[in-house]
């Protein structure tokens, strides 16, 4: 996606410089409205930087966001073409905001040298030149022909860009002011709304863990053996009544149910949970392990745990 597709289509300039910075060339835009602007492209590609992730990173920027521009200027290879700039006063933000462990070894001290040098020669090499802008409160200042600007013309010239860049860098920072501002109020209503909602969070996680608990207990109580194992049961009860009955156990069904109700209160076979299920038959086995043992003629020993 082209940077006119993102922000918008491009402006023209009404002065375009190409300024010299050691072995690179810049290229410097003034517009209209006396803002000089600084394309992102040439900078990135000198320091090895990604131009996309340069341009997302100015593009997610609350305050470069704002004043980024498409502007019409002429790039390395001679042709003029839309490129996103940011302005002048902007260069030093942009350029502190690369990490130096993020481009190429060789190309840490360039880095270093552009955040140290780089808005100092773009201002030094342009503010001279600048045209002035329609709505200055000097009037526009006219060499006569065939002579360059007097010192007193340059120097109201440069006093007027001045002031409109210092005007910009006024409403920028009143801008951020406003957005700490407005980020510290958020913070306060979050925490106010944090503390409001805090006793019903914890009150509804009490709640839920009750109900938790008392699922768990219902869902045990309702789920309860299934046929082929209460038959089981059944039949474990039989054969230890029997042979409980073969060594002279008056009743031993009587004395095995009373004994299961009494350990494990069971009622019925059926509705016996089947948590319950695993160790109610192994105790019926055990029992009856112990039972066999003995000879059927004597009364035996009734194994109730």
């Amino acid at each position: 996606m082209s940077d006119e597709e993102v922000v918008g289509p491009a402006v023209e300039p009404v002065a375009e410089y190409q300024v010299k910075f050691y072995e690179d060339t810049i290229p410097v835009a003034q517009l209209a409205d006396g803002r000089v602007y600084v394309p992102i492209r040439p900078i990135a590609d000198a320091l090895g930087l990604g131009v996309k992730s340069q341009r997302d990173r100015v593009l997610r920027h609350p305050v470069m966001a704002e004043d980024v521009q498409v502007v019409n200027m002429h790039g390395s290879d001679g042709k003029r073409r839309g490129m996103l700039a940011i302005p002048l006063q902007q260069l030093p933000g942009f350029l502190f905001g690369v990490d130096t462990n993020r481009v190429k070894p060789e190309l840490q001290e360039k880095l270093l040298r552009y955040q140290r040098e780089c808005f100092d020669a773009l201002w030094q090499a342009t503010v001279g030149n600048l045209a002035l802008p329609a709505s200055a409160t000097a009037p526009a200042i006219d060499a006569p022909a065939g002579r360059e600007l007097t010192s007193a013309e340059k120097a109201l010239a440069m006093a007027t860009a001045l002031q409109q860049l210092a005007a910009t860098q006024v409403e920028m920072e009143r801008r951020m002011d406003g957005l700490e501002a407005d980020h510290k109020q958020l913070g306060e209503r979050v925490g106010i709304i944090a503390d409001f909602l805090r006793p019903f969070i914890q009150e509804t996680r009490r709640l839920l863990t009750d109900q938790a608990g008392r699922l768990d207990t219902i869902e045990a109580r309702l789920t309860t053996v299934t046929e082929a194992e209460a038959s089981e049961i059944a039949l474990a009860v039989k054969n230890l009544a029997a042979e409980l009955e073969k060594r002279g156990v008056a009743n031993g069904y009587a004395r095995v149910h009373g004994t299961m109700h009494r350990l494990y209160d069971v009622r019925s076979y059926h509705v016996l949970p089947h948590q319950k299920y695993e160790r109610v038959l192994k105790w019926l086995r055990g029992w009856y392990d112990e039972v066999i043992t003995q000879p059927e003629s004597s009364s035996g020993k009734q194994v109730e745990e």
